[in-house]
């Protein structure tokens, strides 16, 4: 509370100033606002000369009306004088004439309504010089109309906050007893920083043993407590009909979800989502950050509650469920059935074990559904008496259907299709005739597709169009009507030949004014790049990494929006025209891995808004002059005697991977702003020179020869990550002589990265700069080692940790994981199962390890210091 009200009062309330204002507080019901406005007024009150604090507004004013409140502000006013009023409008005048010279603090608690402030706090110039007006309610659009001066949203509690709060109530101290530490934290989970909630539970527990302590929890999962939802469910009740069903289908359904998506599958079912979305935000009942609609947990556990009395929509996370059997006979009596959701959480995975069972002849009621999304669906087709008139969309990623539907009938709200990942899918069906109206068709992974239905070229709203990886996809029809199409992907990946018989593109790709961005990466036949007739202002991503293509045409400069071009690994390009030069909005050139491409155009410096070029791996010898107009860009060339100097460059990252050199010339410290050096596969490389002190983030990975010892990597004093590739085995590093050295992660990583004995004195000598530098690695193996204390299949593991676990020896985390391929990235999310660490982040490593031998198993070995993550200390974190 002392943190919230420090917050609020000296940049909202402003107490000393001689203004008037006023202030909303605003949030869920429960959520605590009445108690800042209380304590905001007893903090602040005696420097007023007429205090009032009006209570439970809302409530009061259906069984009392207007008048009687502001009967009780002329009351606190002066409270020896009659006040005769008779009406609203009488009230009014007399408030504005008793106060209209007075510095008032006054206090309006839960208004729910426009007149309720019309009536007594109508407008500024009511109130004297230095005035404080507060209001609090759950209707944040009120206080936009209002005109509020300020605005104060309540959030939940953190959980240390959490955890205070619900034992004072539980215990009378301000943390729990020992016997119920655990207990309180999974207690205060249960309401998830709710106040109001908090309060009711500890109330109730207070003086109780741990048994009905424990049989209270279990309740609590299945039976939310009726007195905090009586609470909650008010603003519930406000609803009309329609909003009433759009907090029900995203407390079921969407919570989590991206707003357009759900708004698209709501105006299906004539909700009015716009309008109704809003509404409910307003009223605190789902809150919108970053396009996403999200819902506290206490409402989404009410909503769920009160959307079991009439079926419309089934849920099945198939994830905590080893096998269910479903039957024509349970869907028979759903004939309103609007929404139907099978799927598995991202962590799971979809095995043989996680799996629906159906009939053949198995069939559903489909008449009303507007959105079907059945991951890992078991039958080679829907049911033949399939027809969805009103469907929006249609999800069957990961699926063994062969074909998406039997029926002729049209579509004609259709606007999603996905099929992902269905490897059994082998046709589709005219969707200009069965699905006129869709959008976006996305089908990545779709392994046994031979060809694309030629009606596709028909559908002129289709968006975006993924074919990405559908490696047995020989031909593409012509997509000249697809006016408003953004995105096409025809992408895969030479390395494992998919998309690889794909030869030519439509010559009309390029007169599609719309599109945004063109995905053709891997696609190993692809040799004609078509010449551009016509200007293309929108087209900002060009991914041909891994084609064919010898030459671009002099027409490439008619992509006037063009922000990325990927050339990689293109190894029959031989020229790139000088005509690209005019690409003045392009950020980004790859060119690596082309290896007869033998120079750059003369006048690439010319690039104003160049960023990033990578030309590694080429045949350049000598960069075109103009290069060194370049300033602050991410720079990778194939060799260094090119540049004499570096001090002409004002390099932020400098990327010099894949080279022979076997040193780096120490006019590198010149780069006085550098900030990224990535020297991966340069394998000759054997030492690296003195830096700039400033330089955090260092990729050496695959430097088999590097020797840190030699290196000035102990001197950079705001180093943050190191990024080291072994090439050797895994199994040959971890072994029992390495066991007691490796315990003391990353104290002596260094050492064992280097494979040299001379480097342990160093690591030692350096540990207190390298204990705060965040490590990666990448070994060959395909075993976690057993120093490695906590381990697991899948991707997840879960410790318990020492109750002291977080004090002042604490460094940091160490994780391995054996991975198939190597990915571009891993993310490593940390989720305490009893204490809810709300400022404990997620760390994750990139790799840029496309260039790699990765074909084969790695192991990962990561460490993330203490020092890069945000934890605050907590009473006895057990787990």
């Amino acid at each position: 509370m002392v943190d919230r009200l420090e917050e609020i009062i000296p940049q909202m309330i402003g107490p000393l100033s001689n203004d008037i204002r006023m202030i909303g507080i605003y949030g869920l019901g429960g959520i605590g606002k009445t108690t800042i406005a209380k304590a905001v007024y007893n903090q602040i009150a005696s420097r007023f000369m007429i205090t009032s604090f009006i209570a439970n507004i809302s409530e009061e004013s259906k069984s009392r009306g207007l008048l009687h409140f502001q009967k009780q502000l002329l009351h606190d006013i002066l409270p020896r004088r009659e006040n005769f009023i008779s009406n609203v409008d009488e009230g009014i005048h007399m408030i504005q004439d008793r106060l209209c010279f007075k510095k008032v603090l006054l206090v309006l608690d839960d208004v729910d309504a426009l007149d309720q402030l019309e009536a007594l706090a109508g407008d500024h110039n009511w109130f004297g010089l230095g005035s404080r007006i507060i209001i609090t309610t759950r209707h944040s659009h009120l206080l936009d109309v209002h005109k509020m001066d300020a605005f104060y949203k309540v959030k939940k509690l953190k959980h240390e906050e959490a955890v205070e709060l619900f034992s004072w109530h539980a215990f009378e101290q301000g943390h729990p007893k020992n016997d119920y530490k655990v207990l309180s934290n999974t207690m205060v989970r249960c309401v998830d920083g709710h106040p109001l909630g908090l309060k009711v539970l500890g109330r109730f527990l207070f003086g109780k043993t741990t048994c009905q302590w424990e049989s209270e929890l279990q309740k609590l999962e299945l039976e939310p407590n009726q007195e905090i939802q009586s609470v909650l469910k008010r603003s519930y009740d406000e609803l009309d009909r329609t909003q009433k069903e759009i907090f029900l289908d995203v407390a079921c359904f969407f919570n989590g979800e991206y707003k357009d998506h759900v708004k698209r599958i709501l105006d299906a079912c004539d909700f009015y989502a716009e309008s109704g979305i809003g509404v409910l935000s307003d009223k605190c009942l789902i809150t919108i950050f970053d396009n996403k609609i999200s819902m506290h947990h206490l409402l989404q556990q009410m909503g769920r509650d009160i959307g079991t009395e009439a079926i419309e929509g089934i849920l099945f996370d198939l994830s905590i469920l080893k096998q269910i059997h479903i039957t024509t006979k349970s869907f028979e009596m759903m004939k309103k059935l609007r929404l139907l959701k099978i799927y598995w959480h991202e962590s799971a995975s979809m095995r043989e074990d996680n799996k629906v069972e159906l009939s053949k002849d198995f069939e559903f009621p489909s008449y009303e559904l507007k959105y079907l999304y059945w991951h890992g669906y078991p039958l080679e087709s829907l049911p033949s008496s399939f027809y969805a008139e009103d469907l929006v969309e249609l999800d069957m990623s990961s699926s063994i259907l062969k074909q998406l539907w039997e029926s002729d009938n049209p579509l004609e709200k259709l606007n999603t299709i996905r099929g992902s990942f269905s490897q059994h899918l082998m046709e589709i069906p005219d969707l200009s005739v069965r699905a006129p109206n869709l959008e976006k068709l996305i089908l990545d992974g779709c392994s046994s597709l031979l060809e694309v239905h030629s009606s596709i070229g028909r559908l002129k709203k289709i968006i975006v169009l993924n074919l990405k990886n559908c490696k047995k996809l020989s031909s593409f029809p012509s997509i000249i009507n697809m006016k408003a199409l953004e995105i096409l992907n025809l992408a895969g990946y030479s390395e494992i030949k998919k998309c690889k018989n794909l030869t030519s593109l439509p010559t009309c790709t390029f007169k599609l004014k719309s599109l945004e961005y063109l995905f053709l990466s891997g696609c190993s036949k692809l040799e004609n790049f078509p010449e551009i007739m016509e200007d293309m202002e929108n087209l900002k991503e060009l991914l041909l990494d891994g084609t064919s293509i010898e030459v671009l045409p002099s027409s490439s400069e008619r992509l006037k929006g063009l922000v990325l071009l990927n050339l990689r690994k293109c190894k029959k390009l031989v020229s790139l025209p000088d005509s690209m030069c005019n690409l003045r909005s392009l950020q980004t050139l790859i060119v690596s891995g082309c290896s007869q491409l033998d120079q750059l155009p003369k006048n690439v410096g010319s690039l104003q808004h160049l960023v990033q070029l990578h030309a590694d791996g080429t045949a350049i010898k000598q960069p075109a002059n103009s290069i060194n107009k370049f300033n602050g860009i991410g720079l990778r060339l194939p060799s260094f005697p090119c540049l004499s100097s570096l001090a002409i460059l004002n390099l932020s990252s400098f990327n010099l991977s894949r080279n022979n050199f076997l040193s780096i010339p120490t006019t590198l410290s010149e780069l006085t702003n550098l900030r990224d050096l990535r020297l991966e596969q340069c394998q000759n490389l054997t030492e690296i020179p003195m830096l700039p002190p400033s330089v955090p983030n260092i990729d050496a990975h695959d430097c088999t020869s590097l020797s840190l010892s030699s290196s000035s990597i102990s001197m950079l004093q705001w180093l943050q990550f190191l990024f080291y590739y072994w090439s050797k085995p895994v199994e040959d590093q971890f072994n029992d002589d390495k066991r007691d050295a490796l315990q003391r992660f990353p104290d002596n990583l260094v050492s064992f990265s280097c494979s040299e004995p001379s480097l342990s004195n160093f690591a030692v000598e350096k540990q207190k700069i390298f204990e705060n530098v965040a490590y990666s690695m990448i070994l060959h193996g395909s075993g976690i080692p057993k120093w490695i204390w906590h381990q697991s299949m899948g991707s997840f593991v879960k410790i318990k940790l020492p109750t002291d676990w977080y004090d002042d020896d604490f460094l940091g985390f160490a994780v391995c994981s054996v991975l198939e391929h190597l990915p571009d990235r891993i993310i490593c999310h940390l989720s305490p199962d009893t204490l809810d660490y709300g400022e404990l982040i997620d760390f994750g490593h990139d790799f840029h390890c496309k260039g790699s031998d990765v074909s084969s198993e790695h192991v990962w070995l990561g460490y993330q210091p203490c020092a890069e993550m945000r934890m605050f200390q907590v009473n006895d974190p057990t787990e």
